[in-house]
């Protein structure tokens, strides 16, 4: 039975966004059991169904927050992310740039055997969270099979992750991915909060300081930014894959050791972990920010 889960969930899926987010947390299962409590007691106090940070964060706040001052909004945004701040493990974020990703991966052909459709890009950002995640395993001694991986559900997505995942369980060995409705799990609210505010940071890097979003500032993310340059590195090793599993199919040859060998390089593309690549690694720490006073 895993001993770790890791929640996430995504930020700015739609097109129109200058940013793409895939984030979230980890921790032990004793100290998410404990943040559910601490969580399920706040929402309580707040008199709350479920917290969706956007809409705290709107002006004026919609939906369960519709009507609220912005005061009480930014008190209870502070509130929940100390929560998270106080309970979580790790955190791992994955950022894509969505004109770098029209420009670069969008382009490829919809899909093919194994993988996944390339008309979105949440299908690219799964598979590189869990890379991100086998990559702090590895670091931390932890074995992969003790971590179970929970992704917010996904409409019209999820079915592809799913297969993604099929495509690589063998080189990630974590137990099978699985979707869950995010107004039911605290964790995955909160991994809504961490996707928000990375793609906030990410979008408006010169914004000031904001007091309420102190607790998460503070956390110390594992992130990957897929700039232009790095987006198209992974396209041109996805081109190859394609055409070497189009001939394959077409010729009808065994794919059994070619399509794992173009695997690996594939996600060498991603995490920098296959030196042929040429590419530097994928797992960096977060470029700093520039600081702003508070306001």
């Amino acid at each position: 039975m895993p001993l770790l889960t890791a929640f996430f969930d995504d930020s700015g899926s739609h097109l129109e966004s200058e940013r793409f987010v895939i984030a979230g947390n980890i921790a032990s299962n004793e100290a998410w059991g404990r943040f559910c409590e601490a969580w399920n007691s706040q929402m309580t106090a707040w008199n709350l169904r479920w917290f969706h940070m956007k809409d705290a964060e709107c002006e004026p706040g919609r939906n369960a927050f519709a009507g609220w001052r912005r005061d009480a909004r930014h008190a209870a945004i502070h509130r929940f992310a100390k929560l998270v701040s106080d309970h979580r493990a790790a955190a791992v974020a994955v950022t894509y740039d969505h004109q770098a990703w029209r420009d670069t991966i969008a382009r490829l052909p919809d899909c093919y055997p194994g993988m996944v459709s390339k008309r979105n890009p949440y299908a690219d950002a799964f598979t590189l969270t869990l890379s991100l995640v086998r990559q702090l395993c590895d670091a931390s001694g932890v074995a992969p099979g003790d971590v179970a991986l929970v992704f917010a559900t996904q409409t019209g997505s999820h079915g592809a992750a799913r297969r993604a995942y099929k495509a690589v369980s063998h080189l990630m060995s974590f137990p099978e991915p699985e979707f869950q409705e995010i107004r039911q799990q605290p964790e995955l609210q909160a991994a809504d909060m961490m996707a928000w505010y990375v793609n906030r940071r990410r979008t408006r890097p010169q914004e000031p300081r904001r007091p309420r979003h102190e607790p998460l500032r503070r956390l110390p993310i594992a992130e990957t930014f897929f700039d232009q340059t790095m987006l198209r590195h992974v396209a041109d090793q996805e081109s190859s894959f394609l055409k070497a599993m189009m001939h394959a199919n077409e010729s009808g040859e065994d794919l059994s050791d070619s399509g794992l060998e173009l695997l690996r390089r594939y996600l060498g593309a991603l995490t920098g972990e296959d030196p042929t690549c040429g590419m530097p690694s994928g797992f960096r720490p977060t470029p700093p920010v520039p600081e702003q006073p508070d306001l």
